[in-house]
């Protein structure tokens, strides 16, 4: 079981609690909840592990080592005080935003080693809207700092940007042809429909220059495109590198949602089951969304009635469909006071309904005591 808990850190100011287990985890909450702050500790002691372990084994440093030691120094920054503790069965790891980490002994991180081997951690940030920006401006890029986290999601996807080939098909059959990973040719194909479904246009990379392809006769270079189109055009990429390279990745994503139409939310929330049930991943994310968890409840639900029964004609996707065991929903919410709870319904396994509808119920009832303000007025 993979667990974290975090005390008093930034605007967690009282103490939460999350099981990491589930194959899709959802944090839901107002701005300033602190939505962001519990995803990069999640992917920071990810990276902690993997970094502990290796520096164990004697093996060589990781590529994103910098990375790694700039996030430390983020985090000593930005919180004087408050506690991490993540631990994975009788492993585990304390971080003090005072004093720093807690060394483990060699027979510990050894301990760590069949639980963590080839799981590899991957964060995207909010924000996405001003990396075409930086891709395409040197002087942008020199002129405006971001934090570790981003800048570590910057170079993966320059490396991305340089290596990939002209389509997400060429991709496919580049790591059909040469890759030592299982990548499953038919459910890769299902999901990059899905990712031009959500694009709304095909995505075209030629010598660096990444490109929307509306037609045979139209297309628009990225830094024009909408702003829906630059937030979600590499959330798509990076999964799509996921199923091609199909180890077991734990997914942070802060607001998929930014910028696109709900459909698209939808189709957003079947893709991340395709990637979910096609790789063994985890996926976690932070959403302002009810379409998010509307469209979640839709392939909970699905699992529940199609997964059960025998039908040729298929109302959600088999890939599509998640299990109520492998959800998990999470309401952040600041009353005075940090506090959190589950918003799963026990009984179904769905989302809260009423969580759902909080919002559309308080412009219901505006709505309501203005017609009886216009009733009563004679308007």
């Amino acid at each position: 079981m993979r667990h974290l808990t975090i005390d008093n850190l930034g605007p967690i100011n009282g103490h939460f609690q999350m099981n990491l287990d589930p194959k899709l985890s959802i944090l839901i909450g107002e701005q300033a909840t602190g939505k962001s702050t519990i995803a990069r500790i999640v992917h920071y002691c990810l990276m902690y592990v993997g970094h502990e372990i290796s520096d164990g084994l004697g093996c060589e440093p990781k590529p994103d080592i910098t990375h790694f030691e700039a996030m430390q120094q983020y985090l000593r920054k930005n919180y004087d005080s408050g506690d991490v503790l993540f631990s994975e069965g009788n492993y585990e790891f304390r971080f003090n935003a005072k004093d720093g980490f807690v060394p483990k002994s060699n027979e510990d991180i050894l301990s760590a080693l069949n639980t963590f081997e080839g799981a590899s951690a991957l964060y995207i940030p909010a924000g996405r809207s001003m990396i075409p920006l930086l891709f395409e401006s040197y002087a942008a890029a020199k002129n405006i700092r971001v934090d570790p986290f981003f800048d570590q999601y910057l170079l993966f996807l320059d490396g991305l940007r340089k290596d990939s080939l002209v389509s997400m098909y060429d991709l496919l059959d580049n790591a059909l042809k040469y890759s030592a990973l299982p990548v499953n040719e038919d459910t890769t194909k299902a999901a990059i429909i899905l990712m031009e479904n959500i694009l709304k246009g095909r995505y075209h990379n030629e010598n660096g220059e990444v490109r929307i392809i509306y037609d045979r006769k139209a297309s628009v270079p990225l830094i024009s495109a909408s702003s829906g189109q630059q937030e979600i055009i590499y959330i798509l990429l990076s999964l799509l590198f996921v199923l091609l390279n199909p180890m077991d990745f734990t997914i942070v994503i802060e607001e998929p949602e930014a910028h696109i139409y709900p459909a698209a939310q939808k189709l957003f929330i079947e893709l991340l089951a395709h990637v979910i049930n096609a790789t063994n991943s985890r996926v976690i994310i932070t959403t302002h969304s009810p379409y998010i968890l509307t469209a979640t409840n839709l392939l909970i639900h699905s699992a529940k009635v199609e997964n059960r029964i025998k039908d040729k004609k298929s109302i959600v996707s088999p890939m599509a469909r998640i299990e109520p065991h492998n959800v998990n929903a999470i309401l952040l919410e600041r009353n005075g006071k940090f506090s959190y709870r589950s918003i799963i319904d026990k009984k179904t396994g769905l989302i809260s309904a009423e969580e759902i509808d909080t919002v559309s119920e308080v412009i219901e009832k505006g709505m309501s005591d203005l017609v009886d303000l216009e009733v009563k007025h004679g308007l």
